[in-house]
């Protein structure tokens, strides 16, 4: 008996442990947004938790406006659209899932961030019609030369690199950084110049200061690194950045039409705030 009451007393406090994590932040249109969904937004995009709660409300909005459009998007769709993303990029299915896994991300989670961005489309179509129209060699480059944090370099890192047979050797110096660990080399170093790779300039411009990089795989095992500092700022040349510009500006303008259409929406929508942080 005394067992029955112990089973029953574990599941009561996961039950309200469960509920606690995962409680509903907002309402919006009857859709809740979870303290978890936030939490999780937050982490992938390493954005600050209220950011992460408005950016919700706007994609239930979508989902909302979506529902009432009878707008729909098929696993088709994405499907044929990563195709087009492989065929454009030159990659197979497995050189993708190398590129998502070294950004933390599995094919499923990348499959719903594409369902995200079609639906987005759809929705958005009229006004991102008369975007067409706004993309000019000069704006472009009037975009180049108002954002020049988006188009410079560092020219100096200093790093830690941990290298391990297995990723779950690096997953544990993850946990405790400041122990020592057999098996796991580690090196620390300062680079600059053509010391600096595109490849580690990609994974230093998306790991935070004083953070570790996903776990990286190659023939020789796991490789990992933590960015102790980076210095030195270099504006690339509008030459060699053209391409970068163009799909930066367009991003940009992308987003600002769906927070005009978010706050459009805003207006007819019912949005219940439950949690007190986001009020």
């Amino acid at each position: 008996m005394k067992k029955i009451f112990l089973c029953l007393g574990i599941l009561l406090l996961s039950n309200t442990n469960a509920k606690i994590i995962n409680q509903i932040a907002a309402l919006v249109d009857d859709r809740p947004i979870t303290t978890y969904e936030i939490d999780q937004l937050s982490t992938n995009l390493r954005i600050p938790k209220k950011e992460a709660f408005n950016m919700l409300i706007n994609q239930k909005l979508f989902l909302s406006q979506m529902d009432k459009m009878n707008l729909l998007v098929s696993d088709e769709e994405v499907n044929d659209a990563i195709e087009q993303i492989m065929k454009k990029n030159n990659l197979t299915k497995e050189k993708l899932e190398l590129a998502l896994k070294h950004d933390g991300k599995t094919m499923q989670s990348f499959k719903e961030e594409i369902k995200k961005q079609i639906e987005q489309e759809k929705l958005l179509a009229p006004q991102l019609a008369k975007l067409k129209a706004k993309i000019t060699p000069q704006n472009v480059r009037k975009f180049y030369d108002t954002h020049p944090d988006l188009f410079s370099v560092f020219t100096s890192v200093t790093l830690t690199r941990y290298h391990a047979p297995s990723r779950a050797l690096l997953e544990e110096v993850k946990k405790n950084p400041n122990r020592y660990i057999n098996g796991v080399i580690v090196q620390r170093g300062t680079l600059s110049g053509k010391q600096i790779t595109n490849s580690l300039m990609y994974i230093v411009s998306k790991t935070p200061k004083n953070g570790f990089s996903p776990i990286l795989q190659s023939s020789a095992g796991f490789d990992m690194f933590y960015i102790n500092s980076v210095s030195g700022k270099r504006l690339i040349d509008y030459k060699i950045a053209q391409k970068a510009a163009l799909g930066a500006f367009i991003q940009a303008q992308k987003e600002q039409i769906m927070k005009n259409y978010a706050q459009s929406l805003r207006s007819d929508a019912v949005i219940e705030i439950l949690d007190p942080a986001y009020k």
